[in-house]
């Protein structure tokens, strides 16, 4: 069995939520980490070892949460609130 592996690079866009900046499902992973660092820390919480991961490059933060079976909505909601948080600081 062959299986297909499509990887595209997507610019990083930092959305402007309530003055917040964001990440996004639609981010790049590799990308959105190397912007906010931090976010290693939610990744390991839940086992994602996608800091390390050649796929990284080429998914984004949806695909490549979905693709371990969590629900991408909350573990970026927790990316998000941890990023605020470090950067109140």
């Amino acid at each position: 069995m062959t299986r297909q592996v499509k990887f595209y690079i997507i610019d990083v866009e930092i959305q402007n939520v309530g003055g917040n900046k964001m990440v996004t499902k639609d981010m790049n992973i590799l990308e959105a980490v190397q912007k906010y660092p931090i976010m290693a820390n939610v990744f390991r919480k839940y086992g994602l070892g996608c800091v390390g991961c050649m796929v990284a490059a080429g998914e984004t933060l949806g695909e490549g949460i979905s693709a371990h079976g969590l629900n991408a909505d909350v573990v970026i909601a927790e990316i998000n609130e941890l990023i605020k948080e470090s950067e109140a600081k």
